[in-house]
């Protein structure tokens, strides 16, 4: 986690209101000089003299928020600002930046050294790293003993040592509650009605939406879509992981690029084809970046079998 340098302030955000604003990412932004000069211009830099003060927090704009609250005005935001900021008397003030824009962004408020929030959050360890390397990150390891014990007791020793280099708390990564990464659904009404077990394999899935598209449980007609698909990595990435080979060498699961070099991707790629050109994949999927479409598709339900980010279920009106 990141933060601007100035002590004063940061302790008051720290030990009042670090769960409301730093809860859930790896945290990195800007903080002060080898002098302890404030980085970003001292937004926040006027501690408890009782002068009202601005602590700057960059959010994620994911571009779905439902009107009329946005991304920096809505029930949390406000939260924050009535439990945490008014009574510390401190203006939080909310800074968007767009989630496929993240290290673009971040890099150029960075460089800026005048816009930068106090606090900002990526989920690019590369980033962290780079800016504690450039001096860029303040050490709120003395600031956390002291304010945030409970946080500490929450994360563990072994989650906050990834956020540490050289012996100092430069970042706050945040804990997982959920390990999974996604999940795939399927709509139980319509394997009843053709008298089949939930599938648990790639050969059963096949059959499975074989028989969605020729026998049309749902009534649908052209408007049946066997297995929902958008252009967007959790719609096909759990596919393409039932193919992979175990690991070897120093490749990982975890980075997206390399999956091309396991074994077992070919594969993967030839299964995907065949259920596109069986028509059992959303015919126009490559022009569902945000997955707008999937999304009207799933609540009008034409769709079979589909899969997303753990958690992100899209419940369907038919229900």
């Amino acid at each position: 986690m990141t933060v601007n340098a100035n002590q004063k302030v940061l302790k008051k955000a720290l030990g009042v209101g670090l769960s409301a604003v730093m809860g859930m990412s790896l945290l990195a932004g800007c903080g002060s000089d080898s002098n302890g000069n404030t980085a970003n211009g001292g937004s926040a830099a006027e501690g408890d003299n009782g002068k009202r003060v601005t602590l700057k927090v960059e959010v994620f704009d994911r571009g779905n928020s439902p009107a009329p609250h946005t991304i920096t005005n809505n029930f949390l935001t406000q939260m924050v600002q009535e439990r945490f900021g008014d009574p510390n008397n401190i203006d939080v003030e909310f800074v968007p930046v767009q989630r496929s824009e993240e290290v673009t962004k971040l890099n150029v408020l960075m460089a800026s050294n005048t816009d930068v929030p106090d606090i900002v959050f990526t989920y690019d360890s590369s980033v962290f790293y780079r800016y504690a390397q450039q001096g860029g990150l303040t050490d709120v390891g003395a600031i956390l003993d002291e304010h945030g014990p409970n946080l500490k007791k929450f994360l563990g020793e072994e989650t906050l040592s990834y956020g540490q280099i050289d012996g100092k708390q430069l970042s706050i990564p945040g804990k997982r509650a959920v390990t999974g990464r996604y999940s795939s659904y399927i709509r139980q009404d319509w394997l009843d009605k053709l008298g089949l077990p939930v599938p648990t394999t790639t050969d059963e899935l096949y059959t499975t939406l074989k028989a969605f598209k020729d026998k049309d449980p749902g009534g649908l007609g052209s408007k049946n879509i066997p297995m929902g698909m958008a252009l967007a990595p959790a719609q096909f990435e759990t596919l393409i992981y039932s193919f992979i080979k175990p690991v070897k060498g120093d490749l990982t699961y975890g980075q997206r690029y390399e999956l091309p070099l396991h074994e077992g991707f070919k594969d993967a790629m030839q299964f995907l084809n065949k259920l596109y050109n069986e028509g059992l994949i959303s015919k126009d999927f490559s022009l569902d970046e945000d997955k707008t479409q999937l999304g009207k598709d799933l609540n009008n339900g034409y769709v079979g079998y589909w899969s997303d980010d753990v958690g992100n279920l899209i419940w369907c009106s038919h229900h």
